[in-house]
């Protein structure tokens, strides 16, 4: 950013520090850029501790499409890689999860299988189901970071179900951080999983 930073100005915004207004400066016509996407905008620096998306307004102007199944973010008909960045702004790993081969899950019934991780985690991993699954339910999994992760698909429908091999089925994501206690909160204390049997 090089533009120099205006006067202060005071932010009414619901929720933003004591009385709902906080402090913060400004500049306006930033070169923003995007992949081959350019744009100027107002950018407005202030202290916050929001979890929020920085920059939402302007992926917003430029209509981003936001993809957290496969992180990307496509900006007119131009794909771009994504990254997660923890609090420490360091990267955390990210990567498929697959069906090694075909399944087929039966009318009203839970089939348990091993699916395959598209790349390598070396923490815990936590695994979401993507929204695609065909009248299928897949819980959250919290795993260790193998090759192989447990997953249990549950037909809710009253036909077969058939996935392919290579489908993908979820997203595995490094745990950043496990909080052991918080204040009016119930303690959870985490461990390291254990290998799990395979049978």
């Amino acid at each position: 950013m090089v533009n120099r930073l205006m006067q202060m100005l005071i932010l009414q915004h619901r929720g933003a520090g004591k009385d709902n207004s906080i402090t913060a400066r400004y500049t306006d016509r930033v070169a923003i850029k995007v992949g081959k996407t350019e744009t100027r905008w107002r950018v407005i620096v202030a202290d916050i501790t929001d979890p929020v998306i920085l920059g939402l307004d302007v992926l917003q102007h430029i209509k981003a499409v936001i993809n957290l199944v496969d992180l990307t973010i496509t900006v007119d008909g131009e794909k771009l890689a994504a990254a997660v960045l923890n609090a420490k702004n360091d990267k955390i790993k990210i990567c498929r999860v697959k069906l090694g081969k075909d399944v087929i899950v039966p009318p009203q019934s839970q089939v348990h299988l091993q699916a395959k991780l598209s790349g390598d985690c070396e923490n815990d991993i936590i695994v979401q189901p993507t929204t695609n699954l065909k009248g299928l339910l897949m819980p959250n999994i919290l795993s260790t970071a193998e090759h192989q992760v447990p997953v249990s698909l549950r037909n809710v429908t009253d036909k077969y179900i058939t996935l392919k091999k290579n489908c993908n089925i979820g997203t595995a994501m490094e745990v950043a951080e496990v909080i052991e206690e918080a204040e009016d909160c119930p303690t959870l204390t985490v461990r390291k999983l254990e290998q799990l049997d395979s049978r």
